[in-house]
């Protein structure tokens, strides 16, 4: 299907230096060759284990999104040290099954360490703290982890920055910043800023578009923009919506990637169909948009989710079971 659209994009680049989305014409036929990364975010506890947990993911995934292990509070647990001893470990897991790692995340609001929310900073302190940060993490995964959210949740639900430590002690320019420290310390990478409630047009998702449009306009290193799809059967977006949605995001020039997707149901008879049908849209609203490159639900079983298992928001049931949410990524996807 995305072949033809490969083939105008390629006479237009042929017509004309300046084509709509530079960063990704030599990809989209590389993804109807080999198709849309799959992943998954995973608690690593349970996946070192042999077991259930990690026969069901490796049977089905190729990429996975550490739930913690690369977080603040897990890397920096003290002022004046790292501890990259879990996060080393996953890195080794995943090299030695072949799976991809999508590092996550380098500059949050949450999951900060004690120490960091206790300290009275000034600008140059904290400046030269998450200079060195995002420099020593990024570096030291250099050429094993090839992806980063960078920046995770950065705006309000009114669509300003969200007031967190960052802001309030850097600025608005922490973003800029981070992502070209992040870019200087391991060029290859692929960096993201990820947020949730942006699949939707709306107040949010319009901040969003001018957030990403003012860095690519400054030439600040940014590759794409995960779309968490935190979704609920009353909440979602429509197919053609989100469509409509990414495409504005992948007209900048950016990867548009679904990042973190669950869908959350109720007790009422007809979820599970509900549920498979929004799985369905997002799936093939990725497949036919060139700049989605990869396919992640935040965990994979209802065994194991933020969420609390009574929400059953993954594809697979607690029992490790396929739902009609999983035939429905499949059919989506085109496999």
């Amino acid at each position: 299907m995305a072949q033809p659209r490969f083939l105008m994009l390629l006479l237009l680049g042929v017509a004309a230096t300046l084509v709509v989305r530079p960063l990704l014409t030599d990809e989209v036929g590389a993804k109807a060759r080999s198709g849309i990364v799959v992943g998954a975010a995973v608690d690593w506890g349970l996946l070192q284990q042999p077991g259930p947990y990690q026969s069901l993911f490796l049977e089905h995934y190729s990429s996975l999104t550490p739930e913690n292990e690369m977080k603040m509070d897990a890397l920096a647990p003290a002022p004046d040290r790292l501890d990259f001893g879990r996060a080393d470990d996953l890195v080794e897991w995943a090299a030695a099954h072949h799976i991809k790692v999508h590092g996550h995340t380098l500059v949050w609001h949450r999951q900060l360490p004690a120490w960091l929310e206790q300290r009275r900073w000034t600008r140059p302190e904290l400046a030269a703290f998450l200079r060195r940060y995002v420099t020593t993490v990024v570096r030291h995964f250099r050429g094993r982890v090839g992806s980063w959210d960078v920046i995770n949740e950065p705006l309000a639900a009114d669509g300003s920055l969200r007031r967190n430590v960052w802001l309030r002690v850097l600025g608005r320019g922490y973003i800029a910043d981070a992502l070209r420290w992040a870019h200087a310390a391991d060029p290859s990478a692929r960096l993201y800023i990820n947020e949730f409630d942006v699949e939707r047009n709306g107040p949010k998702r319009r901040a969003m578009y001018r957030l990403l449009r003012g860095l690519k306009r400054q030439g600040v290193p940014l590759d794409g923009i995960g779309l968490q799809a935190h979704l609920t059967t009353q909440w979602h977006p429509g197919g053609r919506e989100l469509r409509w949605v990414m495409g504005r995001y992948a007209a900048l020039g950016l990867r548009v990637d679904v990042s973190e997707l669950d869908v959350a149901i109720g007790p009422q008879a007809g979820e599970l169909t509900r549920q498979a049908r929004i799985y369905r849209s997002v799936a093939a609203a990725c497949r036919q948009e060139p700049a989605c490159q990869r396919f992640a639900t935040w965990g994979f079983t209802d065994s194991s989710t933020w969420l609390g298992s009574g929400r059953r928001p993954l594809p697979f049931d607690a029992a490790g079971q396929p739902k009609p949410a999983w035939q429905a990524v499949r059919a989506g996807l085109g496999r």
